[in-house]
């Protein structure tokens, strides 16, 4: 059995890359203490944060768009 925290935080227009930098900050402990689940198996499973633009509060609504995803053991931005 394993614990699992899952989070979808929105931010602002006016939110700045400082207040982007320091919610990775205060989330990247969390990933020091993660695990990947049955690495290396077909069926490997990483902890992950993906940073959107989110265009879900616009007429008409469009997908959003992945700029970044920070993976559980892999130590560096990928995707």
């Amino acid at each position: 059995m394993k614990y699992r925290i899952k989070m979808d935080l929105s931010f602002p227009d006016e939110a700045t890359l400082t207040d982007l930098e320091n919610a990775r900050a205060l989330i990247a402990p969390l990933f020091q203490a993660s695990v990947v689940v049955n690495e290396g198996e077909d069926f490997e499973e990483r902890g992950f944060v993906e940073l959107e633009k989110c265009f879900h509060d616009e007429t008409p609504i469009k997908p959003c768009v992945i700029l970044e995803r920070w993976e559980t053991g892999r130590g560096k931005v990928i995707g």
